[in-house]
């Protein structure tokens, strides 16, 4: 078990790890703000690779509430990054801080478990937590991450869903990233094997707008981009979204 989650920790790694670079250009373009958050992304995970930790780690679930409710002193961070920096030296800063994350994300060996700024956490869970604001920065600046990050970022999103409310009454599928089940509020029955009663199809694109809030339950309906079967499986509207803020 401890040499599968390493190997799913140094493949979250790498994967980050290829992305960062490709934001620097499309956040320097979108001005200051947008490089202060890369580079205060670009930090975050050297300085936790930098303390290790024994401690037992909060779920990515618990990680991206935590985020949530701290969202002030994110912002109050962002800028602190941008405060008496021009352009130049905020793009010179990310790319040194972008270059320190890649070489703490190809350490040898990599740490189980680290201190975020939001306590002990999975290195696996904060580096797919990173990686969905690396999404939604992105999005804010109309750049996209690449396939295998998008796809890291939705596995994050679906996963958080699933310890949020853990059953198996309701399939969610998002083909061809992730499929997890659900518990509906206590409702429901309880799905073992073939093919589940309670069924939400949508494509990532959909799945994503949903999580971050950009996109409603009722208007992915009204504009045909979920597919639902089963009396419970409309419970997921009441799931969303999982980022709020």
């Amino acid at each position: 078990m401890a040499d599968r989650q390493l190997r799913q920790t140094k493949r979250a790694a790498a994967v980050l790890a290829a992305q960062l670079p490709t934001l620097l250009e499309p956040a320097a373009t979108a001005g200051r703000q947008s490089l202060a958050h890369l580079i205060a992304i670009a930090e975050a995970i050297t300085s936790a690779i930098a303390v290790p930790t024994r401690t037992a780690p909060q779920s990515i679930s618990q990680l991206l509430l935590a985020w949530g409710e701290c969202k002030s002193q994110h912002s109050a961070t962002i800028c602190q990054v941008a405060h008496g920096c021009n352009e130049r030296q905020l793009r010179e800063r990310a790319a040194s801080a972008i270059a320190a994350a890649q070489q703490a994300l190809t350490t040898d060996p990599l740490p189980p478990a680290v201190t975020s700024f939001v306590g002990p956490v999975r290195l696996s869970d904060l580096i797919a937590g990173l990686t969905v604001s690396l999404g939604k920065l992105a999005q804010h600046f109309g750049a996209r991450l690449d396939p295998a990050s998008t796809q890291q970022a939705l596995r994050a999103l679906a996963v958080t869903l699933e310890e949020r409310y853990p059953g198996h009454t309701i399939e969610l599928r998002v083909p061809p990233v992730t499929a997890v089940q659900l518990g509906a509020f206590g409702e429901g029955p309880t799905h073992h094997r073939g093919t589940p009663p309670n069924v939400v199809e949508t494509d990532p694109d959909t799945f994503w707008a949903l999580c971050t809030g950009s996109l409603s339950w009722q208007q992915a309906r009204d504009e045909h981009r979920l597919r639902v079967s089963g009396v419970h499986a409309d419970q997921v509207s009441r799931m969303l979204p999982v980022i709020k803020h």
